[in-house]
C-alpha cells in the first residue's frame, strides 16, 4: 500500500476483557486525536485484548510510529485493579478482499 495512503493506525494487545473504547481512547488521546477506535470482541461481545486504533492523520508527522514510540510497553494503572503491559505496533493492512465475478450464465 502506497504509504501516502496507509492510515495513521496502531494495533494494541494486552488489553484486559472489561476494556472499552472508553479506556483505550485514554490511554491513546495523548498521541494523536483519534479517529475511531475499534475493541475486538469475541462472538460473545467479550473484548479479547486488541484493539485498533486510527488517528487523524497528520502531514507534518507519522503519527502512528509516534503513537508506538510513545505507548508500546507502557503500564496502566486500572486505579487499585493493579496494572498491565500493553504492546504496540504500527497497524498492518492488507489488500482488500474483493467479491468473486459472477459467473456468466451459458446462453
Amino acid at each position: 500500500m502506497d504509504d501516502r495512503l496507509k492510515p495513521a493506525a496502531i494495533y494494541i494487545q494486552g488489553l484486559p476483557t472489561s476494556i472499552g473504547n472508553i479506556q483505550v481512547e485514554d490511554i491513546c488521546k495523548k498521541a494523536g486525536k483519534i479517529k475511531k477506535i475499534k475493541v475486538y470482541r469475541d462472538a460473545g461481545g467479550v473484548p479479547k485484548g486488541d484493539a485498533l486504533v486510527v488517528f487523524e492523520a497528520k502531514r507534518d508527522r507519522d503519527v502512528a510510529a509516534d503513537a508506538v514510540a510513545m505507548l508500546d510497553d507502557m503500564d496502566v494503572d486500572q486505579g487499585g485493579l493493579g496494572c498491565y503491559t500493553i504492546s504496540v505496533s504500527e497497524a498492518q493492512f492488507s489488500q482488500p478482499r474483493r467479491a468473486p465475478k459472477p459467473k456468466e450464465e451459458a446462453p
